[in-house]
């Protein structure tokens, strides 16, 4: 669990807050250029089956082409919390990528990945 300061639960609970949402690719970290981020969790519900994995799943949405990427490349996705003493950093995970989707019309990318349990077996 992370040690978070009083800065960072006020920023927060605030009704007003500014949160980005970054993606480290070949490390490159990308927070400009992002459209959205949807995560799904792997940890649902109360209960857990001996022998299942959970894995947990990312697609992101750019608004520009991401040439170069392949199939089972490493990408970190975190966020950014601007606090009262600065900006605090929050890692969600690190993903590897199953889909890539480049849209050369509108000049956009979207990426599916999934977490390390995809390679459990």
């Amino acid at each position: 669990m992370f040690n978070n300061n009083t800065s960072y639960q006020e920023a927060i609970n605030a009704p007003s807050r500014r949160i980005t949402g970054n993606v480290t690719i070949k490390g490159q970290k990308l927070s400009d250029d992002i459209s959205s981020i949807d995560y799904v969790s792997s940890i649902s519900g109360n209960t857990l089956t001996i022998g299942a994995t959970n894995a947990s799943t990312v697609d992101i949405k750019f608004k520009k082409l991401i040439e170069g990427l392949a199939e089972r490349e490493l990408i970190k996705v975190s966020f950014s919390v601007q606090t009262s003493s600065g900006i605090v950093e929050r890692q969600i995970g690190e993903f590897f990528l199953t889909e890539i989707k480049l849209d050369r019309n509108n000049k956009t990318t979207t990426l599916k990945a999934i977490d390390k349990m995809a390679f459990f077996k």
